[in-house]
């Protein structure tokens, strides 16, 4: 049976899903799902196509608002239930929607609306309403004296916690890190209720904006926040996006005002369009988590029964060498389809099944890898959830695109040519 649509291009890589639902191809029920371009594509069992949305085909809730970046690089909080389409900052290129778990930013007015009033001490520091993207915060400036700007820790000591800033340099150069906290060849250090820190980039945000960050053990009651000594680069820089929170990584910006800012889980989720058990392929598009992991199982995508976790078959990202796995029900069979790819990197991946070819998996630039040991998928997998599930972590990052096949007949070559 021939099973590549027709002569469409790619339907994960740059492909167009006009292209792809116009193509003539093999029949059966497929869709695709462009969380880039905002785009939903469905053909039925009977090979009719029409086009769907997030509110008539998927489930989606976050009991909370949530932060992202607009296509004109402006960073907004949107409300509860509604699904976050990011975008690079710098290069403004759509990156899909992005899926997180929850966190809390501990500190309240976290881009000092008020100046100086929004600290518990500061020092050599002015307010400011220029920064890039409209924003509120400090300059600081360590010209002839140490200039640093604290706000209240209200962690107690030892605590694991992670402190980020938003920092636009005004030099247009981006900030650096390499030697002691107070040294020349560090442009500014973090306090995080002690002693100061060394803080790294976390990622460029904008044309000068670099979102920097520290995770460790909270070091007392004292003050958290930007430290810049004389000692340290003679370079101006204007700091807002304070953000603390519990944990070892740094999750999306939380906006504060008069009260600390919590944001919900994302849950993501929608009916199989596709039975497994009669074969199927799924090819999938996403972005490695940029802020770290949560946990060693990171999920991008689950199949799963209409109203348990049982069966499921997913991939995940195992977070601590940043790589790709297939897994399978209760962790009795895990299967790496890629390693080592840096975080926030693009990666495309496929998972496929049939009772011809058994258990397949392959990423971009990969091999094929075949798996015949484990059974074939539950006759009872219902549903995917996409980015997260229940009782386990979600992925912490924007993902692309998902397409789904009934069937699992593809050739190797094919299979790895979905993700050209």
């Amino acid at each position: 049976m021939t099973v590549l649509l027709g002569a469409a291009p790619s339907i994960i890589g740059p492909s167009e899903v006009g292209a792809w639902m116009a193509a003539k191809g093999a029949p059966g029920a497929a869709a695709l799902l462009d969380f880039a371009g905002q785009k939903y594509g469905f053909r039925s069992a009977a090979g009719v196509p029409r086009w769907g949305s997030v509110a008539a085909d998927m489930a989606f809730s976050r009991a909370s608002a949530a932060g992202r970046w607009r296509a004109d690089g402006v960073y907004e909080m949107v409300g509860s239930n509604a699904l976050r389409y990011d975008h690079d900052p710098v290069t403004r290129e759509p990156l899909g929607v992005r899926i997180e778990g929850a966190a809390t930013n501990l500190l309240t007015y976290s881009e000092c609306p008020a100046g100086t009033a929004d600290l518990i001490s500061g020092s050599n520091i002015t307010a400011v309403s220029d920064i890039e993207g409209g924003r509120t915060g400090l300059r600081l400036n360590n010209t002839t004296a140490n200039a640093w700007a604290y706000k209240a820790n209200p962690l107690a000591t030892g605590t694991q916690a992670t402190l980020s800033v938003l920092v636009e340099m005004e030099d247009g150069a981006p900030p650096v890190f390499g030697g002691g906290a107070v040294s020349g060849l560090n442009t500014f250090a973090l306090v995080a209720g002690g002693p100061t820190l060394v803080p790294t980039v976390i990622a460029r945000v904008g044309t000068k904006v670099w979102r920097c960050g520290w995770s460790g053990t909270s070091g007392g009651t004292g003050g958290v926040g930007v430290f810049q000594a004389t000692t340290n680069q003679q370079r101006r820089i204007k700091v807002t996006g304070f953000q603390l929170e519990a944990g070892s990584r740094a999750s999306s910006y939380i906006v504060t005002g008069a009260t600390t800012g919590v944001r919900g889980t994302d849950n993501l989720s929608m009916p199989l369009p596709i039975v497994p058990a009669n074969g199927f392929t799924i090819a999938f598009g996403a972005h490695m988590p940029r802020y770290g992991n949560v946990g060693d199982a990171n999920v991008l995508l689950n199949l799963m029964p209409a109203a348990s976790t049982a069966n499921r078959i997913g991939i995940d990202n195992f977070g601590r060498s940043n790589e790709v796995w297939m897994a399978f029900p209760g962790g009795v069979g895990t299967y790496r389809l890629a390693t080592g790819i840096a975080p926030g990197a693009e990666f495309y991946g496929a998972l496929s099944w049939s009772a011809a070819q058994g258990w397949r998996g392959t990423a971009l630039g990969g091999t094929v890898i075949n798996v015949t040991t484990q059974p074939a998928p539950a006759a009872d997998l219902a549903r995917i959830t996409i980015g997260s599930r229940a009782g386990a972590a979600p992925w912490n990052d924007t993902i692309e695109r998902l397409a789904m096949w009934s069937h699992g007949d593809f050739t190797d070559v094919q299979l790895q040519g979905l993700l050209e």
